[in-house]
């Protein structure tokens, strides 16, 4: 649980001071108000069950200021670059809160400081601001803001008046715009995944797990390089680690070839090239992944198990027919009480031994042993 910080700047300060109970927002961006107890599912059970949280009168039992609400119900719209003053004229505007650039930057930095968001200086046009992406959801009851409230982002002017303040979204718009946000935040989340992933990597990690890359002087200057390259031109990093194991199998065969055919000469410098302008590697033609081999090697290991089943079970049943009395077999093969027609030997003695025979076997050998 996010608890409130006491020592958080005048600014902040000043903009909660708007946030008391008596002078609520025009439009809540919680689906939530907290006056006295908040219910929340409980985390770790999937069950119906809840558990109250205590709250004091109109606060959140997170911590979170109405301030830091509306700000998070914002940046929950993921707007592809956003500024300070924007954030704070959208929720002057939609939810009544009059707060200043400088309270919202204030803000977001203490998010920051305390692992609820990432930040990444974005621009848009002649727009310059930040893109937001969140660690971890900070609480499911913070709702987006509205599309129509958005529309205030695509504009440049400082006006705090918005035609559509007071217009409450339908509950067709608030279930479109969860599914858009939450699938745009999984997309956000991913790429982000690749980014760290490929940022934390060091020589020795490079060395470990692409060796032969690695001999060619391919280290974490080239990683950093590619990042830098496919942000120029928006392209996401989620194929680059997929690409380095296409390069390394192929370098380790010794099929690296040019688009002629040709073998690459300067290893190195061709999958950083590739990397860098397209952000993934083509998947060799002959390429086995492990994941695939080890579902190649289960077919193969369940295929012979199932062969060598079939092989004891024939053993044990010539064994068996071998130690047969010439009655024995007769009995077997044409009963006294059996019918008029005869069935051949071979298939009489099969179906004796299956049905008769092989399951007293069974019973004699420990459950641990027995197969089949």
């Amino acid at each position: 649980m996010l608890l409130m910080n006491s020592t958080e700047s005048d600014m902040e300060s000043t903009a909660q001071s708007c946030t008391e109970p008596r002078s609520l927002p025009r439009v809540w961006p919680c689906t939530q108000a907290c006056t006295g107890l908040a219910t929340e599912k409980s985390v770790e059970s999937d069950t119906e069950s809840a558990m109250l949280l205590p709250a004091r009168e109109g606060r959140c039992p997170r911590g979170f200021s109405t301030l830091q609400i509306a700000i998070l119900s914002v940046l929950k719209s993921l707007p592809e670059c956003i500024a300070y003053w924007q954030i704070a004229q959208l929720i002057r505007g939609h939810y009544g809160l009059k707060t200043t650039e400088g309270a919202v930057r204030g803000t977001l930095e203490r998010f920051g400081n305390r692992n609820i968001l990432m930040a990444k200086r974005a621009t848009r046009g002649l727009l310059k601001g930040n893109r937001y992406a969140f660690r971890a959801e900070p609480c499911r009851h913070i709702i987006p803001l509205s599309p129509r409230a958005q529309s205030g982002m695509e504009s440049d002017t400082e006006s705090d008046q918005h035609p559509d303040d007071n217009a409450q979204p339908s509950i067709l718009e608030e279930k479109i715009d969860r599914k858009k946000n939450l699938s745009v935040f999984s997309q956000e989340q991913e790429v982000l995944k690749a980014a760290r992933s490929l940022e934390k990597l060091t020589e020795e990690d490079i060395a470990f797990h692409w060796p032969g890359l690695a001999s060619t002087g391919f280290g974490t200057h080239q990683i950093r390089q590619i990042l830098f390259r496919l942000e120029q031109v928006c392209i996401p990093p989620d194929g680059v680690l997929q690409g380095l194991t296409y390069a390394e199998w192929e370098l380790s065969r010794g099929v690296m070839r040019d688009g002629e055919g040709k073998n690459v000469l300067d290893p190195m410098a061709w999958v950083f090239t590739i990397l860098a302008r397209q952000g993934y590697y083509k998947r060799p033609a002959n390429y086995v992944s492990p994941q695939m081999q080890a579902e190649l090697d289960r077919t193969v290991e369940i295929k012979s198990l199932q062969e060598a089943r079939e092989a004891r079970i024939l053993e044990e049943f010539e064994f068996w027919r071998t130690a047969l009395t010439v009655a024995e077999r007769t009995a077997i093969v044409r009963p006294e009480n059996g019918p008029s027609y005869h069935m051949p030997e071979d298939v009489a003695l099969r179906q004796y031994f299956h049905a008769q025979v092989r399951p007293t076997l069974q019973e004699s050998v420990p459950k641990e042993s027995a197969a089949g």
